[in-house]
Parts: structure tokens; C-alpha cells; sequence
């Protein structure tokens, strides 16, 4: 079976539609959609050769820093999605606790969750307090880049780009 091929709709310069049609049975007139002409969509140019994508509208300037800390709230969930709300809410207990262990001291927490591991507690303490660092280490770019953003003037309509972030 022949495999159907896009083509593009052109009016006035501009497609008007994209289609599939098996070669050889598109209506005329068309304009097949190729790697020479580059990807169509309705309401990309045609210039007679090559299709553009229309220019996005620009955002209300004062709706950028909104944006921007949504995009950081983004990319910090994206650091600890793999752990559920009340498993976060331990952290804070569990670093200090660490810490207590770390300093010679004991934690009925800290045994606890070492167990399962085949920890000791003092190097159940260790793992913990480094993956607090790791997570400080990781959240500390982020917060730096959306800062950045914040302060730039104007701050950057394509603020989403990896460009912009760690």
C-alpha cells in the first residue's frame, strides 16, 4: 500500500490546510510538504518555496515574572517528583536528625530507616545528609536562573528556554 503524502493548501500566500493524500491523487494545485520546504501548518506562510511558521504573539510584559516563577516552580517540582507530599514533609526531621547521629547521637528515625538498607545508623545519617546537599547543589541553579530572568530588562519572551535555565 502507497504511503500518503501531506500537502499543503495554499491561498494568498499562506496555507489554508494541510492534507495527506496518496501520490498521485492529491487535487491540484497543492504544494507537497517536504524536508525542502520544511514542516505546514494552517496559517504558515508560503513564500514559493519554503513554509514559515506565523510569529508568536508577544506576552504582556507584565505578565512575564508570573510566568518566569511558574517555570521555576517547573523546574524545582521536576527535582523531587519521584517522592510523594508527606514523604517531603519528613525531610527537615530527617536532615536534623541526621545531623544528631552525625554528631554521635542516636535516632529511633534514623535506625529505622537504615534497617531496610542494611545501613548503619551513622552511614544511614551520611546518605541522608547528602542527598540534602545534592538537592541544595540542584535547587540553588534553578533559583539563580530565575533571578536572572526576574532582573532582566526585558525579560526575555522565550524565558522557557533550556538557554535560560541549568
Amino acid at each position: 500500500m502507497t504511503q500518503k503524502r501531506k500537502y499543503a493548501f495554499i491561498s494568498d500566500g499562506a496555507v489554508a490546510a494541510v492534507r495527506k493524500y496518496v501520490p498521485g491523487r492529491q487535487p491540484e494545485g497543492v504544494v507537497e510538504v517536504t524536508s525542502q520546504t520544511g514542516d505546514a501548518g494552517t496559517g504558515w506562510a508560503w513564500d514559493g518555496s519554503t513554509f514559515t511558521a506565523p510569529a508568536r504573539p508577544d506576552i504582556p510584559a507584565g505578565d512575564l515574572p508570573s510566568l518566569v516563577r511558574q517555570e521555576g516552580r517547573r523546574r524545582l517540582a521536576a527535582l523531587v517528583e519521584d517522592y510523594t507530599d508527606l514523604e517531603r514533609e519528613t525531610w527537615k526531621g530527617q536532615l536534623a536528625e541526621a545531623q544528631l547521629v552525625a554528631d554521635g547521637g542516636s535516632s529511633a528515625l534514623i535506625s529505622a530507616l537504615a534497617v531496610p538498607r542494611g545501613l548503619s545508623a551513622a552511614d544511614m545519617a551520611q546518605v541522608i545528609i547528602a542527598k540534602d546537599a545534592a538537592l541544595k547543589a540542584a535547587i540553588g541553579p534553578i533559583l539563580a536562573a530565575q533571578e536572572a530572568l526576574l532582573n532582566a530588562d526585558p525579560i526575555p519572551q522565550d524565558y522557557r528556554d533550556d538557554t535560560h535555565w541549568p
